[in-house]
């Protein structure tokens, strides 16, 4: 599906062009990864179309159907790409691949308790291992930036009778749009 782009001005971090708020988790994150020993960067975030045109064609070894597929594999086509929007961040070594980041103690690390550490600031697996049918291969070395809020209200919004400490997650979801009923599209997104 086609993604938005970004408008208006980006932040920056590290050299590296994302939304504003992206950037802010990236350098809290950063903080944090250092504070364990953990030494990767974000090495690439916004992608305009045309940039992402460009990366595509350059992986693209000829034109039958095997060489669109094998490029497909792990490279968007322009326009549909998670980085347009300027939010989704790839991790990897300084010197290192992308390839390789699954196999690093720092993905162990961000992976750890089910994410909670990049989801303490605001980001999320883009690709998540259990996912399907959304682009190309897994890349655990891809995370988004979609708030600490949506993430909250991202919980089962329909948990029921509880008490002790489950009260606190349905004060939270409580304030969560559409609070304790369950999520429903809305009509324009249906008719599209």
């Amino acid at each position: 599906m086609l993604r938005p782009t970004a408008s208006g001005d980006l932040g920056r971090a590290d050299g590296v062009a994302m939304q504003a708020p992206a950037a802010e988790a990236w350098r809290a994150l950063k903080a944090q990864a250092r504070g364990a020993g953990m030494p990767f960067i974000v090495s690439s975030a916004y992608r305009s179309p045309a940039a992402q045109r460009t990366q595509f064609l350059s992986k693209l070894v000829g034109t039958s159907d095997n060489a669109i597929s094998a490029a497909l594999t792990w490279w968007s086509i322009p326009g549909v790409s998670k980085h347009h929007g300027g939010y989704a961040l790839d991790f990897r070594y300084r010197d290192g691949t992308f390839g390789e980041f699954r196999s690093t103690r720092d993905y162990t690390w961000l992976q750890a308790e089910n994410f909670a550490i990049p989801k303490g600031h605001g980001l999320i697996p883009s690709y998540p291992d259990d996912a399907t049918i959304q682009g190309p291969n897994s890349e655990p070395w891809e995370f988004v930036w979609v708030g600490i809020g949506l993430i909250h209200c991202g919980l089962p919004q329909s948990l029921g009778s509880v008490s002790g400490p489950a009260d606190a997650i349905l004060f939270e979801i409580g304030r969560c749009p559409g609070g304790m009923d369950q999520a429903s599209s809305p009509a324009w997104l249906l008719s599209l």
